[in-house]
């Protein structure tokens, strides 16, 4: 596996699965372990995927917590193939393209 996907085919390829997702964010986001976002206590234990609970201060919390990912209502899978899009394109992305993207139906949603 390279760096990063080269191709839409190679980061569906990358990410067939929700948890496949949710740990290359969380490997990204924490190198060293899942820390909470609160107290920043690395004492955090898993509960049901893809929550989280601090040992220390009591927090459940997921690995998109602090990101873009956060709230949105749109599955990361859908996030991730357009910033994919948007970022491998020579000359810019517009809405248009983005709303190509299976998922995306809307135009402002894109």
């Amino acid at each position: 596996m390279s760096d990063y996907p080269r191709t839409a085919v190679e980061l569906r390829d990358w990410f067939t699965t929700e948890p496949a997702r949710r740990d290359y964010l969380a490997r990204l986001r924490r190198p060293d372990g899942v820390v909470c976002p609160d107290c920043k206590a690395a004492e955090a234990g898993s509960m049901t995927p893809p929550f989280h609970r601090c040992a220390h201060c009591g927090c459940d919390f997921t690995v998109t917590a602090g990101t873009l990912f956060a709230d949105a209502r749109k599955p990361p899978r859908l996030w991730c193939e357009a910033i994919w899009h948007v970022t491998n394109q020579k000359s810019g992305a517009s809405a248009l393209g983005v709303r190509r993207i299976p998922g995306l139906g809307s135009y402002r949603t894109a």
